[in-house]
């Protein structure tokens, strides 16, 4: 007669069984992915396009709401000095505030009557642009340094431009442009000379739906225009997307899966999207009933051929299985270690699966795995020029504190087995 126990047991070995082939099949496209990536290295730029690395996600950081700070969550952050600098709805206006590097908030600064705050900028010299509301009751674009401490209000500072309906600024420091979002419309212009547009894009035209999607934010990194949608709802779950502003080439439109990301709740409503080099940032506020919490991530950018990007696909979704077969592996392991004297019997059945994922064999993987990227895009970085060459070597220096960071870890394994 079957008992409690060895259905414990069916179901352990059952999930143990999954995680061992969701485990090869990671392998196997992480694998396709590397060789894919080598290949397209020898090729042009010919058909080539950006998109990004969703199963790359690193975490920066997260931080609960508190009421030290007077705001009710994170609208949008950016790299500031050697932290982050961030927008919130605060009771007396909109808060600047200023974050540590693993978003600890630090100071403040409020602006009254200081606009939606779903977007900003900082020039090269780290001034703010930003809309506020202007003295007559529309929207202006206004410029004005970090005070930490201090309370100004937009409506005694200078209108640089002013607009009747409500828009969402940016500043690309890298081509010294501003962008501006205005309606379901986006333009691009010198920062001298807002009335006169050098690009435009109707956002409509490219897949944007403003009856199902809800705007959230967006990042001018020429010639790419990044940007958010979605709200708390999975009808109009987080969405991230790309186009060319200066010939309206379309390069993506990805929904996440948060799965992947490993945060707290369910419902996830993006936030920041800022273009920084070889990565975006990416901001989330995620919550259930009671608790928000903000995380923010990077991704890694990629120009890739679509053929390229048919297996970071695969790869992605392979991640996702991975980790969903980790985590009911974990629940089944846990069910049948209560049936268990002592779990000895559960620890001698998982010793091969622990180290082949979690210890020595799995993190010289690890090691191998980033040693063939560096070799792919040093290769890349020898044949590259101007702009694409920093790119690229920005992305060698991101691998390479990887790699030291894996190899630390690989010496510390090996020396405890």
């Amino acid at each position: 007669m079957s008992t409690a126990s060895d259905a414990a047991k069916n179901a352990y070995n059952s999930a143990l069984a999954t995680l061992n082939k969701t485990e090869s099949a990671y392998e196997q496209a992480n694998t396709d992915y590397l060789n894919m990536l080598d290949q397209s290295t020898d090729g042009d730029d010919t058909g080539k396009y950006v998109s990004i690395n969703q199963a790359g996600n690193k975490k920066v950081g997260q931080y609960t709401a508190k009421t030290t700070i007077p705001y009710i969550g994170a609208q949008y952050i950016l790299p500031y000095n050697d932290g982050y600098l961030g927008t919130e709805s605060g009771s007396d206006g909109l808060c600047f505030v200023r974050f540590d590097g693993s978003l600890k908030p630090l100071d403040y600064m409020t602006v009254k009557n200081g606009g939606h705050g779903g977007s900003f900028g900082l020039d090269g010299s780290g001034n703010i642009w930003s809309d506020t509301l202007a003295s007559n009751g529309g929207y202006q674009i206004s410029k004005f340094s970090y005070q930490a401490g201090k309370t100004i209000d937009a409506h005694n500072l200078t209108a640089l431009a002013t607009f009747p309906d409500l828009i969402r600024v940016n500043y690309d420091q890298s081509s010294n442009m501003l962008g501006y979002t205005r309606g379901t419309k986006y333009y691009v212009c010198d920062p001298g000379d807002i009335d006169n547009p050098k690009y435009s894009i109707d956002l409509t035209a490219i897949g944007y739906d403003v009856g199902s999607q809800t705007w959230q934010s967006q990042s001018l990194s020429l010639p790419y225009l990044w940007w958010h949608t979605g709200s708390y709802s999975t009808a109009d779950p987080a969405t991230l997307g790309c186009v060319n502003v200066k010939t309206n080439t379309l390069q993506f439109v990805k929904t996440y899966d948060t799965s992947t990301f490993n945060m707290s709740y369910p419902l996830s409503e993006a936030e920041t999207v800022f273009a920084s080099g070889s990565v975006i940032y990416v901001s989330f506020n995620n919550h259930d009933s009671s608790t928000a919490v903000t995380y923010l991530f990077t991704l890694p950018v990629v120009n890739a051929s679509k053929d390229l990007q048919k297996y970071l696909d695969t790869l992605n979704a392979a991640k996702s299985a991975l980790a969903k077969a980790k985590s009911a592996f974990n629940s089944a392991k846990s069910d049948y270690q209560k049936y268990q004297s002592t779990g000895k019997s559960v620890v001698k059945d998982t010793r091969e699966y622990k180290n082949a994922t979690k210890d020595v064999k799995s993190q010289e993987k690890l090691v191998a795995s980033t040693k063939k990227k560096i070799a792919i895009v040093t290769k890349q970085y020898a044949k590259a020029t101007g702009t694409k060459k920093q790119a690229l070597k920005n992305q060698l220096d991101a691998l390479n504190k990887v790699l030291k960071e894996q190899s630390g870890t690989l010496t510390k394994l090996k020396k405890k087995s």
